[in-house]
């Protein structure tokens, strides 16, 4: 079986990944380099790659978007993306609404489908 690899048609494939992250990482933060913003934008899988960033990417510029701006997304839906002990590696945190338990990836999900909706309305 084969799984839908989202990130095999990205805009970005090929290049440098330094360039989505390394200008956050530096104080006082640079802009985004305007390779990342270009590829971006015409990018056919560009709502893929926001939801992943949303629910995983912690710094960096991804889905259009920086890590700040992602924080505010995230503050924004109620979820929290936290470093998982020992590793590398973030995940949302889940989130209760109206007493019953809702996946940060759902949350995510519908998210990203209404501004895709909004993008052609």
């Amino acid at each position: 079986m084969t799984l839908y690899r989202w990130d095999r048609f990205a805009a970005c494939k090929g290049m440098d990944p330094n360039l989505f992250y390394e200008f956050d990482r530096v104080q006082p933060a640079k802009p985004v380099p305007e390779e990342c913003r270009e590829a971006c934008r015409g990018c056919p899988v560009r709502a893929s790659c926001l939801e992943e960033a949303l629910l995983h990417e912690g710094w960096g510029f991804a889905g259009n978007t920086t890590a700040s701006e992602r924080r505010a997304i995230r503050k924004k839906l109620g979820i929290r993306l936290v470093q998982m002990e020992g590793v590398s590696i973030f995940r949302v945190t889940d989130k209760l609404i109206g007493g019953s338990h809702v996946r940060a990836e759902e949350i995510v999900y519908l998210y990203v489908q209404e501004r895709l909706f909004e993008m052609v309305s």
